[in-house]
C-alpha cells in the first residue's frame, strides 16, 4: 500500500532559484514534448509512449541543454504526457455527449508547479528529521519530518500559489496510526446530506460546516481586488497571493473538519456503511452543484477507506437508492417524498423520525446484508438501534476467527 506524506519545506533563496528552475526547465521538456508526440499522432497517426517517449525526453534534455532538472525528473516528464495522452484517448474510445475532445494542452508559465523524483537515492535522499537533499538545489530544512513506516519511492517538490513549498514523499508499506485505532466492535450506517453533513442510524446529526459558504464574502473581496490591479504589475501579484491564502485557508477548515470527524467515526464503530455516490452526475443539478461540492463527500469517503484500512476496520458501500423514500421499521415505500419534507412518516406503521436518520438506518441493513448477516437487520431501525453493538460483536470476532478480514476490505 502506498502513502503520501506531505511536509513543508524552507529552501534559501538560493534553494528557492535552484527549485525554480528545475521546474521550468521540466515545463519546457514537457511542451516540447508534447509537440513531438501531437506531430505524430497528426502526421503519422502514431504514438509516442513508454520507453520510446522516455528516450526522447533523455535527447531533448541533452540537446536543449536543460542541465537544471535531472534525468530522473526528464523521464518523469515523459510519464506525465504518456498519463495526459492515454486520458486523451480514452475519452476519445468513450465519446461521450458528442463533444469534442482537445489534446492535451501546452503548459505556460505558472502552469507547471511541481517536479518528481521517481527513484530513492537517485536526486533526493533524507538525512535527518528535518533535512532533505535534493539535486541541484543542496541541503532543503524540511518540518516536523516524522518516521516513515514502509519504502520511501519517490519525492515530489511543489509550490503552492500561496508561495509555500512542499515535499511529498511516496511510501511503500504497511502503515498504522495510533490515531486511527478502533475502540469498539460497534457498526454504524451513515447518510450523507447538506442539511445535516451527516446523520447516523444511531440518531446523531452532524451539523454541515458550509465552509465555503461562509467564506464567500471575503474571497468575494479578494477577486475584485486581484480583478483591480494590472496585468504584469508587482501589485497583482501579490493580490493573487492573498486570493490564494483565503481559498488554501477554506482548504485548511475542510482537511481539519474531515480529519477529526473520520478520526472519531473511526475510532468509535468498527463497521461503517456509507452511501456509493454519483458526484458527478448530481453536481449536474445547478443549485446544489456549489454545496455538494462544498461538502466534499469523495475526500469523506477517501478518508475513512485508508484511516480503515490502518486500524483493521471495515468500510462498505452500498446503493442508496430509495433509502430516503423506504422506512426502515417496515420497508414501506414514501414515492412522495420530496427534498422540503425532513421528517419520514410512515403510513403502514406510524413511525415518524428525521428522514436522514431513517436513510442512515436503510444504509446500515443494506450493509449488513452484503455481509450475509440477515439476522442483525432487525437491530438496524427502531429504539433497539442503540443494541447493535452487541450481535455485530460476535460478527467482528467470527471474521477475525475465520481469516475473513481480507474478504472485508475489498469492500
Amino acid at each position: 500500500m502506498k502513502r503520501a506524506f506531505k511536509y513543508r519545506i524552507y529552501p534559501t533563496k538560493e534553494q528557492e532559484e535552484s527549485l525554480k528552475k528545475q521546474i521550468e526547465e521540466a515545463r519546457i521538456l514537457y511542451n516540447l514534448l508534447l509537440e513531438a508526440s501531437i506531430k505524430a499522432y497528426k502526421e503519422e497517426k502514431k504514438s509516442i509512449l513508454g520507453y520510446d517517449l522516455n528516450e526522447l525526453a533523455l535527447k531533448i534534455r541533452k540537446e536543449k541543454s536543460l542541465t537544471h532538472v535531472s534525468a530522473q525528473s526528464a523521464q518523469d516528464v515523459a510519464v506525465r504526457i504518456s498519463k495526459a495522452f492515454k486520458q486523451f484517448f480514452r475519452k476519445v474510445k468513450e465519446g461521450k455527449h458528442g463533444k469534442a475532445v482537445g489534446y492535451p494542452r501546452f503548459k505556460s508559465f505558472n502552469r507547471y508547479d511541481s517536479i518528481t523524483f521517481p527513484q530513492y537515492n537517485n536526486g533526493f535522499r533524507l538525512l535527518d528529521d528535518d533535512l532533505l537533499s535534493v539535486y541541484d538545489a543542496g541541503i532543503l530544512k524540511i518540518k516536523y519530518l516524522k518516521d516513515i513506516a514502509g519504502k520511501i519511492k519517490a519525492l515530489t517538490i511543489k509550490k503552492e500559489p500561496t508561495g509555500n513549498w512542499y515535499a511529498i514523499i511516496i511510501a511503500d508499506g504497511q502503515f498504522k496510526n495510533e490515531n486511527h485505532v478502533c475502540k469498539s466492535d460497534k457498526v454504524v450506517g451513515m447518510d450523507v446530506g447538506l442539511a445535516s453533513f451527516i446523520a447516523t442510524s444511531y440518531g446523531e446529526l452532524i451539523e454541515n460546516p458550509k465552509i465555503l459558504k461562509n467564506s464567500e464574502k471575503i474571497l468575494k473581496i479578494r477577486h475584485r481586488q486581484l480583478y483591480k490591479k494590472k496585468k504584469g504589475s508587482k501589485n497583482r501579484n501579490k493580490a493573487r497571493i492573498r486570493l490564494a491564502k483565503a481559498y488554501n485557508k477554506v482548504k485548511k477548515q475542510r482537511e481539519t473538519f474531515l480529519h477529526g470527524l473520520t478520526n472519531k467515526m473511526i475510532k468509535n464503530y468498527k463497521i461503517i456503511v456509507i452511501e456509493k455516490l454519483n458526484i458527478k452526475g448530481m453536481t449536474k443539478n445547478h443549485y446544489l452543484a456549489k454545496s455538494i461540492l462544498d461538502a466534499s463527500w469523495n475526500e469523506l469517503a477517501r478518508q475513512l477507506n485508508y484511516k480503515a484500512e490502518e486500524a483493521g476496520s471495515v468500510i462498505l458501500q452500498v446503493d442508496p437508492r430509495n433509502t430516503s423514500k423506504a422506512c426502515s421499521n417496515c420497508g414501506w415505500i414514501n414515492n412522495d417524498l420530496t427534498l422540503a419534507d425532513r421528517t419520514f412518516k410512515c403510513q403502514e406503521c406510524g413511525i415518524e423520525l428525521n428522514r436522514d436518520v431513517n436513510a442512515a438506518r436503510n444504509i446500515l441493513r443494506l450493509g449488513l446484508g452484503t455481509l450475509g448477516r440477515r439476522g442483525t437487520e432487525s437491530n438496524a431501525c427502531g429504539d433497539e438501534a442503540t443494541t447493535m453493538g452487541k450481535p455485530i460483536a460476535s460478527i467482528v470476532t467470527e471474521a477475525g476467527k475465520s481469516g475473513s478480514d481480507l474478504y472485508f476490505r475489498n469492500y
